[in-house]
């Protein structure tokens, strides 16, 4: 078992329902930090660990964060110059002209890297092919 050593106090924000758990799991008098370290005593009464936590030795807590899964294979980046892609720029037009503002997303739709769309959206502004 742990042993207590007063450190100095420490708040934790727990939710209501958190509280009226902990109130009923211990007795009359019993403080929050009495009632959890009877807790992490006696395997009976504790509750079973979240998702992705584990005890180790000692009854200290080990959270695994879980990693975000490996992207799909990434849109394929065209070869050459954006200017020269007359269907591309009549894609950011369209694109463009049909509500869509987020050059990042325009950039996915046509497979050309974001700032090369950004500033090519922004020549199409200043020639007027394009208004915002």
């Amino acid at each position: 078992m742990l042993d207590k050593q007063y450190t100095g106090y420490t708040s934790l924000r727990i939710s209501k329902k958190l509280r009226d758990a902990l109130k009923d799991l211990g007795k009359k008098g019993q403080s929050y930090e009495d009632i959890i370290w009877s807790l992490m005593a006696s395997d009976s009464k504790a509750p079973a660990a979240a998702p992705g936590v584990k005890e180790s030795s000692g009854g200290i807590a080990v959270v695994e964060i879980p990693q975000p899964p490996p992207q799909t294979q990434p849109p394929e980046k065209k070869e050459g110059r954006l200017v020269d892609d007359l269907q591309a720029i009549e894609k950011i037009k369209a694109l463009w002209n049909s509500g869509h503002r987020n050059g990042a997303e325009i950039a996915r739709e046509v497979g050309y890297p974001r700032a090369t769309v950004n500033e090519n959206i922004k020549k199409l502004k200043a020639k007027g092919d394009i208004k915002d």
